[in-house]
């Protein structure tokens, strides 16, 4: 399939920093937390407490233990 025209609905802005830039603030990824997140590491250590949680709610469960949430 080949266009014959292309029109830009929804223009966006150049991302302050790119993903694999190594140079960058903890402040500039902190002001833009959802592009850090896409980053390799971060989905890395996403992953691990993920599989932490995953692991010791399944131990808890697996002793009898009833986790409940609370409102401060």
């Amino acid at each position: 399939m080949l266009a014959s025209e292309v029109t830009i609905l929804n223009p966006s802005l150049t991302p302050p920093f790119m993903l694999d830039d190594e140079t960058i603030s903890e402040s500039v990824r902190l002001e833009s937390r959802f592009i850090d997140l896409r980053r390799d590491v971060m989905q890395k250590n996403l992953r691990l407490r993920y599989d932490i949680s995953k692991n010791f709610r399944t131990y808890l469960d697996k002793n009898d233990f009833m986790e409940i949430e609370t409102q401060s």
